[in-house]
């Protein structure tokens, strides 16, 4: 009985691996794609002319730099959606009652929005006049809100 089982469970296994196998080629262009647009969007708001010095071995650095962002904004959504269950924040009848749980998922979601800020500030060293240009990050915080109130 328990061959049959280790056999069921390699053969999973070896069939995971071949779909992986197939999807891989799309796990590599996927970070170029994002990188190369992120990089032509910036170029253009500098200026135009500035597109002839678009950077071929930029492209990957700067789609896993847009990825990991992507991912540490989701990952901070998921943790903090399963830990304040922020559908309760939008219902109505909880308007009502004051709770500590709701005050804290406010509370989480300003959080999460400064270490958005305090990442590009400290660790990118982007100062506080240039924030005026960093669409990137308004757009975050936007999607990050819509998502977590339309939940």
């Amino acid at each position: 009985m328990e061959e049959i089982q280790k056999n069921e469970i390699l053969k999973r296994y070896y069939e995971n691996v071949r779909n992986y196998k197939d999807v891989f080629p799309l796990i590599l262009i996927l970070p170029t794609l994002i990188g190369g647009f992120w990089q032509l969007l910036e170029l253009v708001v500098i200026d135009p002319a500035f597109l002839r010095f678009f950077s071929v071995s930029q492209l990957i650095p700067d789609g896993l730099l847009i990825l990991a962002i992507v991912a540490v904004v989701y990952l901070m959504f998921k943790i903090s959606n399963w830990h304040y269950n922020f559908k309760k924040i939008t219902e109505i009848d909880n308007l009502d009652k004051f709770s500590l749980r709701n005050l804290f998922s406010g509370i989480a979601i300003v959080l999460m929005f400064a270490l958005i800020l305090g990442y590009y500030y400290f660790i990118l060293q982007v100062s506080w006049e240039n924030f005026t240009n960093l669409s990137i990050v308004k757009t975050l915080f936007i999607l990050f809100i819509n998502i977590v109130l339309n939940v």
